[in-house]
């Protein structure tokens, strides 16, 4: 039992070490204006450096954003997620679609 928890411990450690967040004043002006470019309409967006580059996280239209930049202001990866209210409107409409006579 004490094995799992040093070891929970230890991973948890490790994955906040690995990101630190950072002020929107500390991202270089390239880096954001790069995100600024590709997403014009990103607002509140939550900064982060992570092993060199930034990471950019922030809302549109219901869709969580996760852009990562080099310091050069390359897009070098963008992930998407749907938000919750968008995950149970799909999943009411395919329950109805499938069990709709029960």
């Amino acid at each position: 039992m004490k094995k799992i928890i040093f070891l929970l411990v230890a991973v948890a450690s490790v994955s906040f070490a690995n990101a630190q967040k950072i002020a929107e004043k500390d991202v270089p002006a390239n880096v954001k204006s790069s995100l600024k470019k590709q997403y014009p309409n990103a607002k509140e967006v939550k900064w982060e450096k992570e092993s060199g580059n930034f990471e950019a996280g922030f809302e549109l239209k219901e869709v969580d954003y996760s852009v990562l930049l080099n310091a050069s202001g390359n897009i070098h990866g963008i992930e998407k997620t749907n938000s919750e209210r968008q995950w149970r409107d799909i999943l009411q409409r395919d329950r109805f679609a499938k069990y709709n006579g029960y």
